[in-house]
């Protein structure tokens, strides 16, 4: 049987059968951190939808008896709203750093549309190359103050890596085109 790799001084990692074994069992509740839109196009089944752009620890209200469970795509999300609830004095956090992908990989059932927008980190990734690259080459061909661009891009990445939070995808993850949830809400 699976079992939770634990760490006592920071967040508890859960694996993909250990995590379906408690949810199955009624011993967890599962919070997806990712934003509405990728919550959408596919989450697993009975996560509840906190994304982690707008997350404030009093969301959380723990279930006695039961864990706590945070997952985003890769880890990094729930990692940083993890950090939070232990601060604010919860214990029993846990989080799923394989995210959907893992979970589909571990042969567990997802819900969802299937589709939606690319995720925000990815968006991120493209919104700074798209600026590195346009800078460069505006900063060569037109005048040299287009060279502010990627030195805005590598500022915000040293930001971002610095500080655990990204302002660029905090930024991408309101916009419109990441909110949608199939017209209802995304929430239990």
């Amino acid at each position: 049987m699976a079992q939770a790799i634990a760490k006592q001084d920071g967040p508890r990692d859960v694996d993909a059968a250990t995590l379906k074994n408690w949810l199955d069992a009624d011993q967890a509740v599962l919070i997806d951190v990712r934003e509405p839109a990728e919550f959408a196009a596919g989450h697993i089944p009975g996560a509840l939808l906190l994304p982690s752009s707008r997350f404030e620890v009093g969301q959380v209200q723990p279930a006695p008896g039961k864990m706590l469970v945070l997952h985003c795509a890769s880890g990094m999300r729930a990692g940083g709203v993890c950090e939070k609830l232990l601060a604010a004095g919860l214990s029993d956090v846990f989080i799923y750093r394989p995210g959907l992908k893992g979970w589909q990989d571990a042969g567990f059932a997802v819900e969802g549309t299937g589709r939606g927008p690319l995720p925000v980190m990815q968006q991120t990734q493209l919104t700074v190359g798209v600026m590195v690259l346009l800078g460069l080459a505006l900063g060569v061909t037109v005048s040299q103050w287009f060279l502010l661009l990627p030195a805005m891009a590598g500022g915000g990445l040293l930001l971002a890596g610095a500080t655990g939070n990204c302002p660029l995808a905090n930024g991408l993850a309101k916009l419109p085109w990441n909110q949608g949830c199939g017209g209802g809400s995304c929430t239990r």
